[in-house]
């Protein structure tokens, strides 16, 4: 089977399954207005167990614990990691790290081994009254409150971001599709943990019964490590020795689009070799990029019209620099004039740059350009982003831009490469032009390589170089 009839079949499965979690995600609060109820009785009443109703109410309990508790979380950690957009969903940069992930994580195995152990006796869910539930609960309370805490906050900061209006996003449009519709879904979550914690509070007797505890933690363990395979699989980056002789194999494309974008090399160097080390998985890395870009063209060509709400999900940089899709959009389309779909670039906001800008840039850029035109002759994102010399081209035309819009504004960054390498990670929507610019981790560590013996001594400094 070829790439694209994969990402194909994968397309086609992600916007059903995209469609039948709509439903879902409307459906789901009658279940949990259900399930709350339940949880509030079973709570109040000591002899609940002996109701009639009991064992519907205790499937009721684990599907939900199941749905929300299990297969919500890896859904969302693996989807989002520690980006800041799920879809058309705008989360806040404050919202996911790592150690969101990792306390996220630890509270999921708590609740499988929980999920397990019930299983393997043959009776309810049971959360007593021990420190460790006490622990674990709170915590994944506590996570589940400052997720919604941050996304709520930051689906009123990100109202001008309407991909629907494209201007300032309404107030029915916000409620609906930035609090009540995704915000349904978590609730589910949040009552799972927070539930789970009241029981824990309450001081009851352990139910009768050999607690299954010893076979219940290793499958749980094993569970968690199985549906958190692509994360833990991509958490070994790229080496050092691994990242000089990827740019040692591509030092002359280095040398030669540097000089036609009056760029230093090292600064070309140091892009790669930070993105490369510290964000680019060293095993499955590379099919990575390939099956999301053939993702990325697949979406574009369903007949759903599914590219500008899908394409978040596959935005994931790609190629030698490791250049975001939407990004190299935003970039060769106002330099070029060229769009690989046209009639689909207003789904991208384009730089707000003036004619001069974009004709300095041009001009600047001028020797770059066919190579640009070369891939987007193919009609496949694939081709600019793969391709290293394509991809060289588009980073140095991003550079490019950056350095011209400061320049304008004032505050030239020409001798400023950490900030040039911060902006280059930040994209264009966080450039705004001012006095006092400060370099972020990617910068910083951009800067430091080009002033190591490896990188000076790959790119020498020359007379009249940059």
């Amino acid at each position: 089977m070829s790439l694209v009839t994969l990402a194909q079949l994968v397309v086609a499965l992600w916007v059903a399954l995209g469609y039948l979690l709509f439903a879902l995600c409307w459906l789901n609060i009658p279940v949990l207005i259900v399930f709350i109820c339940h949880r509030i009785s079973q709570l109040r009443d000591r002899e609940f167990h002996l109701r009639p109703t009991a064992p519907t109410h205790a499937a009721l309990h684990f599907a939900c614990a199941v749905l929300f508790g299990i297969a919500l979380p890896t859904f969302y950690f693996l989807s989002v990691r520690t980006r800041h957009e799920l879809a058309l969903w705008y989360l806040g940069p404050d919202t996911n790290s790592l150690w969101t992930i990792l306390i996220g994580v630890a509270c999921m195995l708590w609740l499988a081994a929980h999920l397990l152990e019930a299983a393997l006796r043959l009776g309810r869910l049971h959360f007593g009254p021990s420190p460790v539930n006490r622990i674990f609960a709170a915590l994944g309370l506590a996570l589940c409150l400052w997720f919604q805490w941050h996304t709520v906050k930051a689906a009123f900061i990100s109202r001008s971001m309407s991909p629907f209006s494209g201007g300032n996003i309404s107030l029915p449009e916000l409620w609906i599709f930035r609090i009540i519709y995704p915000q349904s879904c978590f609730l589910g979550t949040t009552l799972v943990f927070g539930l789970a914690l009241i029981e824990s509070l309450r001081r009851r007797p352990v139910p009768p019964g050999r607690r299954r505890w010893a076979i219940a933690l290793p499958l749980a363990a094993t569970l968690v490590l199985v549906l958190f395979a692509p994360l833990w699989l991509s958490i070994p980056r790229v080496t050092h020795r691994q990242a000089i002789a990827l740019i040692e194999s591509h030092r002359g494309e280095i040398l030669g689009t540097a000089h036609s974008a009056d760029l230093d090399p090292r600064l070309l160097a140091g892009i790669i070799y930070v993105a490369h080390t510290r964000d680019h998985p060293r095993f499955t890395g590379d099919l990575l990029e390939e099956l999301t870009l053939a993702l990325w063209e697949s979406v574009y060509g369903n007949p759903f019209g599914f590219g500008g709400s899908g394409a978040p999900l596959l935005n994931a940089s790609a190629g030698l620099c490791q250049i975001r899709p939407t990004t190299v959009m935003e970039t060769i389309f106002p330099i070029t004039g060229q769009s690989f779909w046209p009639g689909r670039m207003a789904a991208f906001p384009r730089p707000p740059h003036s004619d001069a800008h974009v004709s300095r840039v041009r001009t600047r850029c001028h020797a770059l350009l066919p190579a640009i035109e070369r891939a987007n002759q193919t009609g496949e994102i694939r081709t600019l982003l793969l391709v290293p010399k394509s991809n060289l081209a588009a980073a140095a035309i991003l550079l490019c831009n950056f350095s011209e819009q400061w320049r304008e504004a004032g505050f030239p960054i020409d001798d400023r490469p950490e900030i040039l390498a911060t902006l280059f990670n930040i994209g264009y929507q966080r450039s705004h032009p001012h006095g006092a610019p400060r370099a972020n981790d990617f910068g910083r560590r951009v800067a430091e390589f080009m002033e190591s013996e490896e990188c000076r001594a790959l790119f020498p400094e020359t007379e009249g170089s940059p």
